[in-house]
């Protein structure tokens, strides 16, 4: 097996995922945001940017299964070569590990975004509440 390839595999399907979530949330949020502030600060376009960067390294950060590499690397030193044989991927432990590699992608985005929404409702309160006190 090729050194490394399942963790390889992990980040390339945990990019995947976070792009698509990416694709889904970033239009919802662009349209919250831009309800909210209606262009007066001109942060929106940033804001959204800062998004989609976000939505990325947290999805491919949390998503990748790095502990896999650790244990790729530590396989070839004789210190564990009696569980080399459970360190290599068949069919059901590549599905698995993918399986893992998807779910824990979305549990970190899902964080993420309940945090974001939580951070725009805040700025919603203060720019109503604003506006209210100038009329």
């Amino acid at each position: 097996m090729f050194f490394g390839l399942d963790f390889i595999v992990s980040v390339v399907v945990a990019a995947v995922v976070s792009f698509a979530v990416m694709m889904v949330f970033v239009r919802l949020i662009s349209t919250i945001f831009g309800d909210i502030f209606q262009e007066k600060f001109r942060i929106n376009s940033a804001f959204i940017k800062y998004v989609k960067y976000a939505t990325l390294l947290v999805g491919v950060s949390r998503g990748a299964i790095a502990h896999q590499l650790q244990l790729d690397i530590w396989s070839q030193y004789d210190t564990i070569k009696e569980f080399a044989p459970y360190l290599d991927f068949d069919r059901v432990a590549w599905l698995t590990a993918t399986y893992a590699t998807i779910i824990e992608t979305l549990r970190a985005l899902a964080y993420m975004y309940a945090v974001l929404f939580i951070i725009i409702l805040f700025a919603y309160v203060i720019v109503t509440s604003h506006e209210k006190s100038d009329n």
